[in-house]
């Protein structure tokens, strides 16, 4: 049984490739190579890939897509319950979005995907930029994006702000949606309003800078643990 939903996923705005194409619990989006298509069942999700393209073959569907799930990352239902039992809020909000849970995302996708969904007006710069940059990288920008899961958050993310139209926000949804950093936060007008709201008011009068977005990353890592990236992700 795979703990996930489909719709769960798709909530969170985590990846904009998906498209629900049978209501009211069916979709069919791109995992790397291959068109799948996902459909929601009461306690688990039926798959199907409609398409592959080079390389990708049948025997490695499964497991591309327990990659793409981050399956292997974490229980989610041992992490929910922890989280319930430290904060009242997550325990009233997760009933709500049971199964929301990070993807694992191919880093260049995520990459040009957010720099899009956050720079409307000027992205054609930021996507030539940050195209020349990362072809400037020894070994190549695939390379060295994949490089920095293996860097502390703390690295990868400055790494990630080097790049034409990516700011703290950006660079924190790459790290968590791509990057393996569970505990990263991504802090914009949204996720400051949550904390000061209900878990920091003392922040409330105080400017939104690049300290304050570590304060708050210590927050909610504080409170949630090594997977906050994750909670903060089910409270927004």
């Amino acid at each position: 049984m795979w703990v996930v939903h489909v719709w769960g996923d798709e909530v969170p705005g985590q990846s904009f490739r998906w498209r629900l194409t049978a209501a009211p619990d069916t979709y069919t989006g791109v995992i790397g190579q291959r068109v799948v298509q996902l459909r929601q069942l009461l306690d688990d999700v039926q798959w199907r890939v409609l398409a592959r393209g080079p390389g990708a073959s049948p025997e490695a569907d499964a497991a591309a897509l327990r990659e793409y799930f981050n399956l292997d990352a974490a229980d989610l239902a041992v992490l929910y319950s922890e989280w319930c039992s430290r904060d009242a809020r997550f325990a009233a909000v997760s009933p709500h979005l049971p199964g929301a849970r990070m993807l694992r995302q191919d880093p260049v996708e995520c990459l040009f995907e957010f720099i899009c969904s956050s720079n409307n007006h000027i992205r054609a710069k930021f996507i030539v930029g940050s195209v020349q940059q990362l072809l400037s990288q020894p070994g190549g920008g695939e390379a060295w994006l994949l490089g920095l899961r293996d860097k502390p958050y703390a690295e990868a993310h400055e790494a990630l702000c080097s790049l034409p139209g990516v700011g703290p926000k950006v660079a924190a949804c790459i790290c968590l949606f791509s990057l393996d950093k569970h505990d990263a936060i991504p802090v914009d007008t949204h996720v400051w309003d949550l904390a000061t709201r209900y878990y920091a008011p003392q922040l409330a009068k105080k400017t939104l800078n690049k300290q304050l977005h570590a304060d708050i990353q210590a927050m909610f890592v504080q409170r949630f643990g090594a997977y906050a990236g994750w909670a903060h992700n089910t409270l927004c």
